[in-house]
């Protein structure tokens, strides 16, 4: 699962907390949660990640990373959080929806062959 976050305040932060309380709640069924933000992760998606919280920079580098290396199928469910926010401001809108969609864009059209 990818949970991507996005908007412009500290959102390293909210990704540290977000995969910080899912840390906590999955570490017992032994599933491993990653976080990439900032300076965290990067590269590829280690095969050991349950959960990787990530902006959504950081998302659309792992999403062409996994294209690049044919493991995209091994996603099975992935979470835009605030989405609805996207349209709130114009400017906001302009800045943040693009990454999205093409982000979507390059899912559905990837997963639509299954």
């Amino acid at each position: 699962m990818l949970s991507f976050q996005h908007f412009s305040f500290d959102w390293d932060k909210v990704g540290i907390l977000q995969a910080d309380h899912l840390d906590a709640v999955l570490e017992p069924l032994g599933k491993r949660v990653r976080g990439f933000y900032g300076a965290q992760g990067s590269g590829s998606l280690p095969r050991d990640t349950s959960v990787a919280v990530c902006t959504i920079e950081k998302a659309n580098s792992l999403v062409n990373k996994l294209l690049e290396e044919g493991r995209l199928s091994e996603l099975a469910i992935i979470v835009i959080d605030e989405l609805h926010m996207v349209s709130v401001i114009v400017a906001i809108l302009y800045h943040l929806s693009k990454p999205v969609y093409c982000l979507v864009q390059r899912l559905l059209s990837y997963f639509q062959h299954f």
